[in-house]
This record gives C-alpha cells, structure tokens and sequence, in this order.
C-alpha cells in the first residue's frame, strides 16, 4: 500500500510539474504582442496583417510632419457606404513624435493595414493586445489532465474488472496506454515549435481549418461552402474535400487557440487514434495484445506514414490512414463471422469524411479480398449480404456528406479537367526499401533524384522476413490473418510501383478508371504500410512469443530508431521552408490559392485580391453594406433597374432575398462571381448560402441513421449483460 501511495505520489507532483511549465512557458503567449520595423512599411504602408477577435493598441513613433494622419485600416474590405479600404481608426500626427490608436476587432480579420498618408520619418510601430487573445495555456493544460485522466480510467477499469482477453504482453494495460501515449508524443515533436515547418499541403489545410471555423460562425452547419478561401469569395472545399474531423481543431479555434497550437494539438490526437485504433482492431482481430502493441507502433511510426505527415502535409490522407485496420478487421468480421461489424461501418465511416482517394484504395482492396474469399469459398451469401447491409448503412451514415458532394461532381470544376499522367508518379522498386530518407523533396516524375522519399521502409520487409521464417504454423486464424495481409500489402506495392503495366490497365473499362482516379500511384502505399506492418506483427510474434517483454522492447526501439533519422533531419536540416514563423504569421495561409474546386473557364488571374465590396454602375447607391463569410446585407437606391456584381464566387445554392420577402435570381457576373438583377426603387438585400432541400433531407437520413445505431447498440449491449455464462463460458 505504501508503495502504491508513493507511485501515486510521485505521478502527481510528475503532473503537477508538467501543467506548471506549460503555464510558465505559454501564459505570457497568449497576449498578442508585435513590433513593426521602419523597413517593414513599403511607400508609408505596412501589411495586410492577421489579428484575432480582440481589442489592441497600437503606438506609432515618427518624425512630426504637419498634415499626414496616420491610419488603421481593412485593405480588401468596404465600409458601410461600400468605400474600400474600410478606415477603422485614424488621427494627426503628434508633435511629440507619438501617436496611441485603440482598436476593437469584433471579429478575427486577414487584412489589417497600416498606413502614413503622407512622407515622414518612421520609427517603431508596437501592438498589442489588451487581454489575452488566445488560449492556449489552457488548452495545453487541458490536454494533459485529460491525457492523465484517460491513463487513469484505463488503470480503474483494469482494477475493477477482468480483461477481455488474457493480457499477453507481460505489461498492465496502463503500461500498455502509457507506451502508446509516450509513442505518439514522440510523433509529434517535429511539430511542437513555436513554428511550423512548410509541407507540400500545409497551408491548404491550415485555411481549410479556418474554412470551416469561419463557416461555423458563418451560421453554416454543417460548413458547404469555406468563407475564408479566395480572400473571403467562398470556396466549395467543405463540399468537395470532407471536412468532419477538421470540426476539431475548428472547435478548438472557436474556444480561443491559435491556429499555430491548434494545429499541433491536432498531430497529436492524430497520432494517439493512430496508435490507439490500430492496436485494439489489431488486437481484437488476431487475439493477441503483442501483435496489436507491435502492429500500432511500428504502424505509427511507419516511414511511409511520417512522411504523408510532415513532408507532404496531406492531413486528409493521414486522417485516411487511422481507418485502415478498422477496414480490416470489419472485412474479416463480416466475410468469416458473419456479422454486421459495426468496425467495417466505422472504418469506411472514417475514410469517407477524411479523403475520398482513400475511400476508392479501399473499396479496391475490399472488392479484390471478397472476390477471392468467394472463389475460395470461404464465405457464405449470407455472409455477402451482410456486407451489402453494411455498405447501405454507410451510405446513409454519410448521405449528409456524400449528397452536396455528388451534386457539385455535376460541375464543369477545374479539378474534373486535370490530366494527370498517373504512370509518371509510379514508385521505383529500389525505393520501397529506402529507411533513413531525406524529408524533403516533391512529387516528381519518374527519372527525378531530388523526388520527395516513396518508401514503406525497411522495417516490413524484415517483417516478410520473419513471416517465412515463424509464420504460425500452429495457429490458423493467425494463419490466415498473415497470409491477407502480405497479399494485399504485397499487391499494394506492386500497383504503387513501375512495375505495374499501368499503360495496358488504363484501357480496361471500369478497373483502368478506377485505378487512374487515384492519381498518383504512390498513394498505395498507405495500405502497403499498414498490411506490411500486420506481417512484420505477426513474424516478429512467431520469432519472439516465448519472450513478450523483450520482443516488445525491441519492436518498439526498432520502430524508434527507424524513424529518429527522418525526424531529425527534419528538425533540424538548413534551408527549411517555413508555413508559419509565429502564432501571428497568417501570410502564406491567407496567400494560398489553389483553384481545384472552381469552374475550369475562370480567368483566375482576375480573382487574385479580390476587392470585398460591391461592385455597382454608377446608377446604384449602395449603403448599410456587411459582409461576414458568405453572408451580405447591403442597402440600396437606384432610379432604374441595375445589376450589380457581389463578392461572392457563384455555387450553385445559393439565395437572395429583397426586403426579406421577394426572391431574387443568383446569376454568373462573367467570371463566376454572384450577379443580382434589382428593381428600381430602395430595399434591402439578404444574400447567403443556403444549399439545397434535398441537402437537409440528407442530413435528417444520416442522423437519423446515427440515432437507429446508437438505440441499436445499447439495446444489443443490454442483452448482452443480461445473459448468464454458462460454466464453459465462464472458464
């Protein structure tokens, strides 16, 4: 009892230590404090600048000039009488050389400027905040009490009841939890600066998250069209790319973190689901918690994963990558057990809303396993209907995502109009094996060295060694598990690679479509590492089983060390891009631009900066104009009937009333932008996006899906512990 009183002790003041150093180290953070340069002003201008919601002062210092205000301004946004820039505040120059400017933001605003209107000699500029603008601090802190909390009720209900299944490892399931925890804190350190390093994909996704937190405080629920693409335009990235698990970081946005922290917090938790889905579905699948602690962590930290991570950044398929093993074990519960697996529903669930590509890699793995289970006749029909039962409960599950998205797939968009040279993009054998690669590099054709690292690492293939030298002979449920798994994973390889005839497999009607759709081969090898991971799980417990505790300590170093020199390099290599140099570095996200999801006919040269106002001939007079996302109200007086051109770009959904009451007809400016027809005579104008009806019938069907599920579950679960074990049960 003692000794247990000190662990808990020792644990405590741990934790204690840890929160205090977060707040010392973060607290003062959370102020929004800058300084601007003489040099950073360019012809007596400084920005456009990022602030969040708030109130801030701003001190100018200078040399007096008589006759020069000096000014804080929105650049890009009109003002209520449609003038752009929009003046926020503005005064004479001091002759004491100094000038004090408080300034409120009721909202967070992109294009803050700050400008001189005449010559005169500059000095520093300060701003800051007059109240904390973020809360990170907490955030942090609340991340690790219920990091904490989480290891505690695994330790309670280790205490209070018998496992499920023998514990294998020759560790508690505390010790077990701990491990993964410590493992996807390691994932994460590449990440934990007070920067971020640039990733091929970063900034799209760091806009998508503030995409989808402006949406929300657009009104929008769920986000259709991200207010804060294409300078504030709108841009149908929700629609097109699924956005569901981004509703995270976009909460955490909302509950007052930077982007900056949001985003890191987001890799962890990306991280530990990793970890923690692959080693129970591993573990539930095979009966052994060895394999599934083995199988997570050599998984996670996987090479091919860590650079889909952090060299390219594509967080859509990294999120993707978290579903593969419930994919698998729903497939197998489905095929071999007959069950309606509600893993298979929650995996391709998963895939659904994080990345479509990934949706058809699976659907391809799934259709090829089930053909040949079926020619092997190891499946029944009923077993078959069961998995058409739980395809049709996924549609419905994900019919609020999967109708605006078919809808919009109508589109003449741009993305529909790529050629992509898919055989271009295969991987050469000779890569698969690369281990200690460079973080860096592109997507390029084949022929090219300084190609970003296409490799599952070493790690599988040693695994493929121990597979044929301790399959498990004696056990045929892990038999067969080994055996899927090195076929799929070995095939996913092969398609990836220059190996594949891609030339003849593209004039196959159906197959060659859905092969070339995922664009770059190389994608499979998101699956390969999964599966290849399941072989080397399975090897390495055939070699090791007699000796737990030593073959998971040295998986788990095998794992570390196989990726230190990736993370490494990319901690501290020269010449390093940067997405974001601070929390307040907003440049390179609110700069992206990337047209996939516009109409192909654009003249997208013409859309750069756009102007945030209403664009009206001179017979309108335009006034009470607001603009919040794809919301805009706007007064307005014209003798004759006029047209007038919004800053919107025109999806099909959206609606436009007149005082309320009289609709009017969205239509195409020329370029894509909202055009509205008024009457002569005064009113005022609603405008904003509002989907279609058959939109919210898809959202009723799904979460009236989820509710059916749900009730589901707790009635089975119910049943389940009304049932008394028999003696055999029991044993």
């Amino acid at each position: 009892m003692l000794k247990r009183g000190q662990t808990s002790v020792c644990i405590g003041l741990i934790l204690l230590a840890l929160l205090g150093t977060i707040y010392l180290s973060q607290n003062q953070k959370d102020y929004d404090k800058r300084t601007l340069q003489p040099y950073e002003y360019q012809d007596m201008a400084a920005g456009p600048m990022f602030f969040e919601k708030g109130t801030y002062t701003f001190v100018f210092h200078y040399t007096y000039a008589p006759d020069v205000r000096v000014e804080i301004l929105r650049s890009l946004t009109a003002d209520a009488d449609n003038r752009r820039p929009a003046v926020l505040a503005s005064q004479p120059l001091s002759q004491s050389g100094e000038t004090a400017l408080t300034v409120t933001f009721e909202e967070t605003v992109y294009d803050i400027q700050l400008r001189y209107t005449g010559e005169t000699e500059l000095g520093f500029t300060t701003m800051e905040s007059t109240a904390p603008v973020w809360r990170d601090t907490r955030l942090l802190e609340l991340l690790v009490l219920l990091s904490a909390a989480g290891l505690g009720l695994v330790y309670l209900r280790e205490k209070r009841r018998p496992a499920t299944l023998p514990n294998d490892t020759g560790f508690s399931d505390t010790a077990v939890h701990a491990l993964l925890l410590a493992c996807a804190v390691y994932a994460t350190l590449p990440a934990a600066r007070d920067y971020l390093i640039n990733g091929h994909d970063l900034a799209f996704h760091l806009i998508r998250i503030e995409a989808v937190k402006d949406g929300l405080l657009d009104g929008q629920f769920p986000v259709r069209i991200g207010p804060t693409f294409q300078g504030g335009m709108g841009y149908a990235s929700s629609v097109m790319y699924p956005e569901l698990f981004l509703y995270l970081p976009a909460l955490l946005r909302l509950c007052g973190g930077s982007i900056l922290v949001t985003y890191q917090i987001f890799v962890f938790l990306i991280n530990l689901a990793t970890l923690l889905t692959a080693y129970h579905a591993v573990k539930k699948l095979t009966g052994q918690k060895t394999i599934g602690l083995i199988v997570s962590v050599v998984y996670t930290l996987g090479v091919n994963r860590m650079i889909t991570l952090y060299t390219r950044a594509a967080i859509g398929e990294v999120l993707a990558l978290i579903f593969f093993p419930c994919v698998m074990l729903g497939m197998a519960e489905v095929l071999h057990k007959g069950k309606l697996s509600k893993w298979l529903i929650a995996g391709m669930t998963g895939l659904i809303q994080t990345h479509v590509v990934s949706v058809e890699i699976a659907a391809i793995a799934c259709a090829a396993y089930t053909a040949v289970v079926v020619v092997l006749r190891r499946t029944t029909l009923k077993n078959l209907l069961r998995l058409a039962a739980a395809a049709g409960i996924t549609v419905l599950l994900n019919l609020w995502f999967l109708a605006p998205f078919l809808r919009f797939t109508g589109e003449a968009l741009r993305m529909f109009d790529y050629t992509t040279r898919t055989l271009l993009h295969a991987v050469y054998p000779v890569q698969w094996f690369a281990s200690f690669v460079s973080p860096f590099g592109n997507a390029e054709y084949l022929g090219t060295t300084v190609e970003m690292p296409l490799s599952v690492g070493v790690l599988p293939f040693l695994g493929l060694l121990f597979y044929l030298l301790a399959w498990p002979r004696d056990d045929r449920a892990l038999r067969a598990v080994g055996h899927a798994s090195a076929g799929i994973g070995l095939f996913a390889l092969l398609v990836s690679s220059t190996l594949f005839p891609w030339s003849y497999v593209a004039k196959v009607p159906v197959l060659g479509e859905l092969l070339y759709a995922v664009q770059f081969p190389w994608r499979y090898l998101g699956l390969a590492g999964f599966c290849l991971a399941m072989v080397f799980g399975l090897g390495a417990y055939g070699l090791g089983r007699e000796h737990r505790r030593v073959l998971i300590a040295a998986c788990v170093a095998l794992a570390v060390f196989n990726i230190a020199p990736f993370l490494d390099r990319f901690v501290q290599a020269d010449g390093q891009g940067y997405v974001m140099r601070s929390k307040t570095d907003m440049a390179e996200i609110t700069a992206y631009t990337t047209w996939d999801y516009d109409y192909a006919d654009t003249d997208f040269d013409a859309l750069k900066s756009p102007p945030m106002a209403v664009a009206a001939p001179g017979g309108v007079t335009i006034s009470d104009f607001e603009k919040h996302g794809t919301h805009i109200t706007f007064a307005y007086a014209a003798d004759t009937e006029q047209t007038v051109t919004l800053p919107l770009y025109l999806y099909p959904g959206y609606r436009a009333v007149l005082n309320g009451a009289q609709a009017l007809e969205p239509a195409d400016s020329g370029n894509h932008l909202l055009a509205l027809t008024l009457p002569a005579g005064e009113g005022t104008v609603s405008v904003w996006y509002a989907g279609f009806w058959y939109f919210d019938v898809a959202n009723f069907v799904s979460l009236g899906t989820l509710v059916a599920m749900i009730g589901w579950g707790i009635l089975m679960h119910g049943k389940k512990k009304n049932v008394v074990p028999t003696p055999s049960e029991e044993l």
